[in-house]
């Protein structure tokens, strides 16, 4: 698969955006070093394992950052079971195209709370 197309995954974009809110919460750059340069299914897998790790005290910060129920960043921020299949699915094709997309993708997202129309509206003209 092209980057042009996995960098236009709408699954691939739901885990950037959590990543995004990783780093913003945790700033561990870390992770992104790790995907980008994975050369395994099993090094993307590897990568990602943290992130999911915390990803209840992720919910918690965003509560307090964006004056929302932890639920909230939980059942809508927190890629689904399906989408972690879809990558791991990817990841087997080209691990390498993979990871490089993920890292970039999520490094060019600003993490945004719900409501928030403004920058929402941002992310997707990419600020202008």
């Amino acid at each position: 698969m092209k980057i042009s197309e996995l960098a236009s995954d709408e699954k691939i974009i739901v885990l950037a955006r959590y990543l995004s809110w990783y780093l913003d919460i945790e700033g561990d750059f870390g992770v992104f070093d790790k995907l980008a340069r994975a050369k395994s299914d099993r090094e993307i897998m590897e990568a990602l394992y943290p992130v999911y790790r915390v990803k209840n005290k992720l919910a918690k910060n965003f509560q307090e950052k964006c004056k929302t129920n932890e639920e909230y960043f939980l059942n809508k921020i927190v890629p689904s079971e399906n989408i972690v299949k879809h990558i791991a699915d990817l990841a087997s094709e080209d691990s390498s195209r993979l990871g490089l997309t993920l890292a970039v993708l999520a490094l060019s997202i600003n993490p945004w709370c719900p409501g928030d129309e403004n920058k929402k509206t941002e992310e997707k003209n990419g600020g202008e």
